[in-house]
């Protein structure tokens, strides 16, 4: 196996510390305790993370339509389908078990590739606010970063490289974005295995060549196998493409984000602290510092970060900016920077030139790039407290100043001192960089919800209750004030519809299928924007198709008012909250009265 450094001198200090296995475990433990405070006292409940235990309990219950919904995510809605069935809870402590896995997966696979420091990947995992927050929430995003970790840990370190690349190829039925990562795996190992060959040979080229093709090759076996077995449901060669897992392009009308330049970049920004708030240590690391492997991980941490936030910019596919899609890239920062302290204490102990000018002309540069983001924020975000943007952005500034000062040390004192300022820094910053992953809800959002749920005996009266927020239901049931959770039902907004007549297949009955398992496992039962038998207006559309005294709770989030007539759904709403979100309508909670319908209402046929 390569590795950059030969020396067997045993790091001493901190540094020695970040080299125990047993400080791996402990970061694991101290991970894993966070993950279930913030998931099991509901700091972290987001909609999408409760929609991956949705398609799981959809799958659970309609195991053949199911499996052949590419929007489930099949492979990891079968795994976590079992725990399923017992409950949110379960399948949040689940959850963050298994993203915690990641933490040791990436110490053995630093160790394999000849990193002495096997705690720092840890470390790195282990404070960013995207993991903890999606592991406690229930993204898919953490099952990525799992799931590539695993396959490494297979094909570098159990020398399964079947079984490694069978694992990283069922992730492109999980999450699309990690195609560019496994695609530069791939070419990688190819060309690691291609260089390895010792003899000029043309066999011994040809044998290395097979030996590189096998991760790529088995990255493969998952998908055929599920697309041909597709084909047995769908009757249709071509179903995948037909059926995709999302659509590549959103529906008409619908809002994508969009916006100049500056504030791209301050928010890029903003996404790669709460991903890591130790990105500031791979602009100062010298690539030749690298071994072979690691550059080309190195690579595709660059190819995934540069196309997750600019195809958005200019509208490619049907993805937003969120932060969590960078989450793919979390592995492989993990590895680049475990080799982070190897580069600055390789040449510890002689003060002779080693290179130091070159990282720390570096870490101006990084430096500098850090100071134009802050100075953006101002203009564009006007420190925008309530979401953390740019004073994490400015006091980062300081920091990588810092950690670009102690790059000009002498080497014996370099690492030590580094190390304690990464450490000290992104384990206190961590919690301030939580607004930034775009995953914590407004608590005023879901207190005003309860309280009002109590205060005007809503949680007795028994009557239902029609909202557009996905978050009412498991609120509501988290806060233990919803005792018959059928009375929740969820108005499915005109992009949601769109999307699900375009994505089931109803000529074999898919559709029916898995709108059955909706009425059962959604956030609420669902009020269609049509009939199931085709008809343009499904019932429950209209506020008169409610009973009196039914009470409402309305979020706005830029769609409502293209999926149901606010000003129709307003003349028959008694408004009991109304909160408004900067220039949006905000929180709305009424119930529903039937006042005599004036002359025009009458005529419309409405």
């Amino acid at each position: 196996m390569e590795s950059s450094d030969t020396s067997n001198a045993k790091p001493a200090g901190l540094v020695g510390v970040l080299s125990r296995w047993s400080v791996v475990w402990g970061i694991t433990a101290l991970f894993v305790v966070a993950g279930l405070a913030l998931g099991l006292g509901g700091r972290a409940l987001h909609d999408e993370g409760v929609l991956t235990w949705h398609y799981a309990s959809i799958l659970a219950a309609e195991p053949v339509a199911g499996l052949f919904f590419q929007k489930l995510r099949p492979v990891l809605a079968l795994v976590y389908a079992p725990v399923a069935l017992l409950g949110f809870r379960a399948f949040v402590v689940f959850h963050v078990l298994v993203a915690a896995a990641a933490i040791p997966l990436s110490a053995a696979t630093a160790a394999k590739l000849g990193q002495r420091h096997v705690a720092v990947p840890a470390l790195v995992l282990a404070t960013s606010p995207l993991l903890l927050m999606t592991a406690a929430g229930g993204h898919s995003n953490a099952d990525l970063v799992t799931g590539l970790l695993l396959g490494l840990f297979l094909i570098h370190v159990r020398d399964r490289p079947v079984a490694g690349g069978a694992v990283l190829g069922a992730l492109l039925l999980v999450r699309s974005e990690v195609a560019p990562m496994l695609a530069v795996i791939a070419a990688g190992e190819l060309a690691l295995a291609w260089r390895a060959a010792d003899s000029p040979s043309r066999e011994a080229r040809l044998g290395a060549l097979k030996t590189g093709l096998v991760p790529g090759l088995a990255m493969a076996i998952v998908p055929v196998v599920y697309v041909l077995l597709g084909v047995l449901y769908h009757r249709d060669l071509l179903w995948a493409l037909h059926y995709p897992p999302t659509l590549t392009a959103p529906a008409d009308s619908t809002w994508v984000e969009s916006g100049d330049l500056p504030r791209r970049l301050v928010e890029s920004g903003e996404a790669l602290l709460a991903l890591s708030p130790a990105w500031g240590l791979a602009l100062l690391l010298r690539p030749r510092e690298l071994v072979v492997r690691e550059r080309w991980i190195g690579l595709g941490v660059a190819v995934c970060v540069v196309l997750l936030r600019g195809l958005p910019m200019i509208g490619l596919f049907n993805f937003d900016t969120s932060p969590r899609y960078l989450m793919v890239a979390l592995p492989g920062l993990a590895l680049i920077l475990g080799r982070q302290l190897e580069g600055f204490g390789r040449h510890a102990g002689s003060d002779d030139g080693d290179g130091t000018r070159p990282v720390a002309w570096g870490g101006v540069v990084s430096l500098l790039l850090l100071g134009l983001l802050a100075a953006l924020a101002f203009d564009t975000l006007q420190l925008r407290t309530e979401r953390g943007a740019a004073p994490p952005l400015l006091a980062f500034v300081g920091v990588w100043a810092l950690c670009l000062a102690l790059s000009f040390l002498r080497p014996r004192v370099r690492p030590m001192a580094v190390t304690v300022t990464w450490v000290v820094a992104g384990l206190s910053a961590a919690p301030l960089l939580g607004p930034g992953t775009g995953l914590v809800v407004p608590r005023r959002t879901l207190d005003g919800i309860a309280t009002w749920w109590v205060e005007s005996g809503a949680h007795a009266d028994g009557l239902p209750v029609i909202t557009n927020f996905p978050l009412t239901r498991p609120w509501l049931e988290h806060e233990g004030l919803l005792d018959d959770p059928d009375r929740v039902q969820l108005m499915l907004q005109h992009d949601m519809v769109h999307e699900l007549d375009a994505l089931l297949d109803a000529e074999v009955g898919q559709d029916e299928a898995i709108l059955r398992a909706l009425d059962s496992h959604f956030y609420g039962r669902p009020i269609l924007g049509r009939e199931r038998d085709g008809s343009e207006v499904g019932e429950g559309r209209h506020p008169r198709d409610w009973s009196e005294g039914s009470v409402v709770i309305f979020v706005d989030d830029e769609r409502l008012d293209r999926t149901i007539d606010l000003e129709l759904w307003h003349r028959h709403l008694d408004i009991e909250v109304q909160q408004s979100s900067g220039g949006n309508a905000g929180l709305l909670i009424g119930r529903i009265v039937h006042w005599p319908r004036p002359p025009a209402e009458e005529g419309s046929g409405d």
